[in-house]
């Protein structure tokens, strides 16, 4: 009887795993897409959920190819879309960073990048210190970056 329950426990557990971690919400598409390169400077950023969630901070930051905040405005939420205006003026690559929080306070974080014109970038700063160029412009947010997880 001892060892049925066990069993019971043990597929129950396993088939609610996933479920779990599926609580975390994830990015489904990201306005430009991720590693796009736009001919013309785009007005905002976009990243669509897969739930609805809550912008953490300012929910979307934004580097410019100069290394300076490109992000203007509040974060807009709508359903599971997070958005935020930017100026995209100069040429170049762009880091975009977004951090929310869904539901039962599960955080979840991303990091993409796309260009306007022609790339600076070859690809996203990923979590960990070996992501930071040295020159120091984009080192600040890609160590922020490796905090959530």
């Amino acid at each position: 009887m001892r060892r049925a329950a066990a069993a019971t426990a043990v597929v129950a557990l396993a088939l609610l795993y996933p479920a779990a971690a599926a609580a975390h919400p994830r990015a489904v598409a990201t306005i430009p897409a991720a590693g796009a390169v736009v001919p013309a400077a785009t007005h905002s950023v976009s990243v669509r959920l897969s739930e609805p969630a809550e912008p953490v901070g300012d929910g979307i930051s934004v580097r410019g190819p100069d290394g300076h905040e490109a992000a203007r405005g509040p974060v807009v939420v709508r359903g599971a879309t997070i958005s935020r205006r930017i100026d995209s003026k100069l040429h170049g690559s762009y880091v975009v960073e977004w951090q929310v929080v869904g539901d039962a306070a599960h955080p979840a974080r991303g990091v993409f990048i796309f260009s306007v014109g022609s790339p600076t970038l070859s690809e996203a700063p990923s979590a960990g210190p070996s992501c930071c160029p040295t020159d120091g412009r984009l080192s600040r947010r890609c160590r922020f970056a490796g905090r959530w997880d």
